[in-house]
């Protein structure tokens, strides 16, 4: 395997070839389905050579009545789900981009959680183990195949939100849960972005257990799913309506944009960043002055906000988020920007401790930090 970084991703096939091609460049980028990405070429990052786990795919172990399954990092979320709903199974986090092509170690690495987080915990609480080839060619197996599993370190969720910069996953192993029999939804309407935030705080510390309680911004609605029965899910509207005025009745596929991150642009920068629901006020608020060009969705109860943003406009938002102190992420880029870039609030660096991950599970700083592939990225438009 030649040591020159080339124009196209490398694509190993097995374990072997994977170590061969992290150990033969000096600096490599991994990718997998490429659904979180910077509107650049892939060449565009040369010299930082591309390793592609697309090639290492499939679900090696299977074991329905111990809801457990191990699978390679590369497989397709949407052929994990096709599987795991043969047996009325399903990973409740609601990982998105999956009919795009998001694969289980892009989940992973870029920490995806959607809507049915707020319920039942983000995928740092499903992944079990994990097999990872470390930047200095180590492979470490940690974790366990069975759900309960307390032996060594929990190494598995510190590859949680590592953007692909700690190691090479190949394979990961998850827990899952039974489907719900139905599901039903349901919207309400709210006056201001301030009575909405009210009302979300009283749904979520309400008797019920809702899968999901999600808000549109811009259309000011909040979006609440429940997995039970037609009865069961009317009585609890009529009580919610008792309390809020109208519950209105929403068709379940209104889900589907948000598990595709679509509000309202595909092509848009789209930014996610840990909120209160205050904060979500504001940041709703202040996308309602940027419109058309940007929108907001918010995930878990106020916790998680998505900014869907013209790139004309990321310098404005990035000013309103440093105004309110908000680390975030970059899930989707533009020019320059890449996917899995970290935004701090001016005064505030990286946490040592990441850094001090990155010197154990990379000494060679073999694995592209995304600081690099930016400024790879600017070097290359002068």
């Amino acid at each position: 395997m030649s040591s020159d970084p080339s124009n196209e991703p490398c694509k190993p096939e097995s374990d072997k070839e994977l170590r061969e091609a992290l150990l033969s460049y000096a600096r490599i980028r991994l990718v997998g389905g490429s659904t979180k990405s910077d509107g650049r070429s892939e060449r565009e990052y040369a010299p930082i050579q591309l390793v592609s786990t697309q090639a290492m795919r499939g679900i090696t172990e299977y074991q329905p009545s111990e809801f457990v399954f191990t699978a390679y990092a590369g497989t397709r979320l949407d052929e994990i789900t096709e599987i795991l709903s043969e047996h009325r199974q399903y990973l409740p986090f609601d990982p998105p981009l999956a009919r795009a092509g998001a694969t289980l170690g892009g989940t992973v690495a870029m920490a995806m959680s959607g809507s049915g987080r707020f319920r039942f915990g983000g995928v740092r609480d499903f992944i079990l183990g994990a097999d990872f080839l470390t930047g200095d060619g180590k492979w470490i197996r940690s974790g366990g195949k069975v759900v309960k599993n307390a032996a060594g370190f929990d190494l598995p969720k510190l590859l949680v939100g590592s953007f692909g910069q700690l190691a090479a996953m190949t394979l990961l192993t998850f827990k899952v849960f039974p489907a719900p029999v139905e599901r039903h939804s349901f919207r309400i309407e709210c006056e201001s972005h301030q009575e909405a935030c009210e009302r979300i705080a009283r749904l979520a510390r309400g008797r019920w257990e809702f899968d999901a309680i999600d808000y549109r911004g811009r259309a000011k609605e909040i979006w609440l799913r429940l997995g039970t029965s037609l009865q069961s899910a009317t009585q609890i509207a009529d009580d919610i309506q008792s309390q809020f005025g109208d519950v209105v009745a929403m068709d379940n596929a209104v889900w589907r944009d948000v598990e595709d991150l679509r509000f309202p642009e595909a092509d848009w920068m789209l930014i996610k960043t840990s909120t209160r629901l205050g904060e979500m006020r504001e940041l709703a608020t202040w996308c309602d002055e940027q419109a058309p060009f940007s929108a907001m969705h918010n995930s878990s109860a106020g916790a998680i906000t998505w900014v869907n943003i013209a790139s004309s406009h990321w310098l404005a938002l990035k000013k309103q988020l440093d105004a309110l102190r908000l680390p975030a992420t970059i899930i989707r880029g533009s020019q320059g920007v890449a996917a899995g870039t970290l935004v701090f609030p001016s005064g505030v660096e990286e946490d040592s401790i990441a850094q001090k991950m990155k010197q154990v599970f990379d000494p060679d700083h073999r694995f592209a930090t995304v600081a690099t592939m930016n400024h790879q990225a600017d070097a290359s438009t002068h």
